[in-house]
């Protein structure tokens, strides 16, 4: 198994610490290799002001475990040795604004539950007292004009994928909600597919209704060495909740058809989280756990197309009249193995629809 210490936010290392140890730090200069950039669009700075200090705690331990997830290798895709490789061991260094909320039992086992179970890793955290208690305000891009002109229904976790799209268009044209929608935006491939659907989308609302929010996290200028991101949801997760409580919102929806939430394994070999763990019922289920004690509120990630097939989520789009926006979505995840003519490879039940 594959050791890893990380040390986060200009902390110094653990005496003794391996000589591979990685540095993250959301603080640090734009040409540092140690620069993890964390950019929030869209957002004005009053609607930060409602956010509590252990949420910025929450989105910089995300992020930091995210780009930690990039940069350290697992196995090879031969599975040699029954895997023993494909799980990896972090022990984080990271400050906190709030060490009394992380220093609980209770937290800190919900943190390591929900990452342990989406990426099959073993995490050990130390958190230290931050030496800033700046919130979340140097993350924030321009404001949107309509951020103060809507108070949405709902705030979706949109990734650009046929799901997530067939989710936005259900509840902005079917039930005529207003929507946030809320981005993680990891390439500029990504990026451009979700951007040209919002606006796509916005254009048939003549501008209603819909409030959107891209963010960008990754990493320096550096190219990943794995791309599995299985801790993903978990940020994720982390963005739509910071959102929903600039709303005042307790909830907050990931749309997935139940094939792929379940994912259940296509090969022997693709066990565990081999199998990509993304929306699967007991990660929601644990995140709202953890987001609910650091709240001490009830908080509930939900996914409302649990109980649909593929078949019935494209329904949904040619029922709402925007089958045409098919071929815009980009559910595949070798984001990297696109081309202009084949966005996706076809080999799994995200791609075999198209």
């Amino acid at each position: 198994m594959v050791e890893r210490t990380v040390v986060c936010g200009g902390l110094q290392a653990p005496r003794g610490s391996p000589t591979d140890t990685l540095k993250l730090d959301v603080n640090a200069s734009a040409g540092s290799p140690h620069k993890v950039n964390l950019h929030l669009g869209d957002l004005s700075r009053p609607m930060a002001d409602n956010i509590p200090d252990v949420l910025t705690d929450m989105l910089e331990i995300a992020a930091y475990v995210y780009c930690a997830d990039q940069f350290t290798k697992r196995g090879t895709e031969l599975m040699t040795n029954m895997g023993a490789d494909w799980r990896r061991k972090f022990r984080f260094r990271i400050p906190v604004r709030c060490p009394d909320v992380w220093g609980k039992d209770s937290v800190r086992e919900a943190l390591v539950e929900t990452l342990g179970f989406l990426s099959e890793d073993e995490f050990s955290f130390d958190f230290r007292q931050a030496t800033t208690s700046t919130g979340l305000q140097p993350y924030l891009g321009f404001s949107d004009p309509s951020a103060q002109a809507i108070s949405p229904d709902e705030v979706i976790l949109f990734s650009g994928g046929l799901d997530s799209l067939a989710g936005a268009v259900d509840e902005l044209f079917g039930n005529n909600m207003k929507v946030a929608l809320v981005s993680h935006q990891s390439s500029t491939t990504v990026a451009s597919k979700q951007n040209g659907l919002v606006n796509t989308l916005r254009e048939r609302l003549n501008g209603r209704q819909l409030f959107y929010v891209p963010v960008t996290i990754n990493k320096g200028h550096e190219e990943a060495v794995t791309f599995t991101q299985r801790s993903r949801s978990l940020l994720f997760a982390t963005l739509g909740l910071i959102v929903a409580r600039m709303f005042r919102k307790n909830k907050l929806s990931f749309f997935e058809n139940g094939i792929v939430s379940f994912n259940f394994p296509i090969s022997e070999h693709i066990l565990g989280a081999r199998a990509s763990r993304t929306t699967h019922p007991r990660v929601l289920a644990n995140c709202s756990r953890l987001f609910s004690q650091l709240l001490s509120d009830n908080i509930n990630l939900q996914n409302p197309y649990l109980w649909k097939t593929k078949s019935e989520v494209v329904q949904v789009l040619a029922d709402r009249g925007c089958a045409d926006l098919i071929s815009q979505t980009l559910s595949c995840t070798r984001v990297r193995e696109a081309t202009k003519i084949r966005h996706h490879c076809g080999t799994c039940s995200h791609g075999s629809a198209f």
